[in-house]
C-alpha cells in the first residue's frame, strides 16, 4: 500500500439554503417569497419542526416569486445572504419578532445586522447574477404545480396549506410513516 495516497472527501457546495440532514427520510421543499408575510409565519413553523427532527427532516428553501423574472428585491437579498453563508442569520434579522417583513428601504440595515456585505448585494443587483437561479426556482414551482407561495412539497408530493405547527406535524408524520 502506497503511504502517499490521500483520500479527499468531495462535498459540493449546497445550491439551496437547507436545514437538517441530507440523509433525512423526509424532505420538505419550501417555496418562499421573503417579502410575503405568510412566508415569515411558514418559516417559523418549519424552523420549529426542523429543530424537533434534525436528523429525520430536511427543509430546502427555494426562493421563488410569482413572476418569471424575479424583480423581488427581498429574493436578491436572500440569495446573496446565502452566497455569503449568512442566509439564516439574514432570515432572523429580516423577520425578527415582527409578523410582517420589513419594507424594502430597510433591507440594507437588515443585511448589515445579519453580517451580509451590502456592497456584494449591490453587485448582485447590477449583474443580475442570481436571476437565472431564481427563475429556475419559479419554473420548478410552476412545473410542480404548487398552488401557493409560500408552498411546500413533502417528499415530492403536494401538501395542503398549513398555517400552524400541528397541521404541519401531521403532514410530516404521514410522510415519515410512508
Amino acid at each position: 500500500i502506497d503511504k502517499h495516497i490521500h483520500i479527499l472527501e468531495n462535498r459540493p457546495a449546497a445550491k439551496f439554503p437547507t436545514l437538517g440532514s441530507p440523509s433525512a427520510p423526509v424532505t420538505i421543499e419550501f417555496f418562499i417569497n421573503l417579502g410575503n408575510a405568510r412566508s415569515a409565519n411558514a418559516h417559523r413553523i418549519l424552523s420549529e419542526l426542523a429543530a424537533r427532527h434534525p436528523k429525520r427532516l430536511r427543509v430546502i428553501y427555494r426562493l421563488a416569486d410569482r413572476r418569471e423574472r424575479s424583480s423581488n428585491l427581498a429574493q436578491i437579498f436572500g440569495r446573496e445572504a446565502f452566497e455569503q453563508g449568512r442566509f439564516f442569520e439574514f432570515l432572523a434579522a429580516f423577520y425578527g419578532k415582527r409578523h410582517r417583513p420589513p419594507v424594502s428601504r430597510d433591507y440594507p440595515k437588515v443585511a448589515r445586522r445579519a453580517g451580509v456585505d451590502y456592497r456584494r448585494v449591490q453587485e448582485a443587483l447590477e449583474s443580475m447574477r442570481h436571476d437565472q437561479l431564481l427563475n429556475a426556482n419559479h419554473l420548478y414551482w410552476r412545473r410542480m404545480q404548487v398552488q401557493h407561495l409560500p408552498g411546500v412539497l413533502i417528499n415530492g408530493h403536494h401538501a395542503a396549506r398549513s398555517n400552524d405547527l400541528e397541521s404541519l406535524v401531521a403532514l410530516y408524520d404521514r410522510a415519515y410513516d410512508e
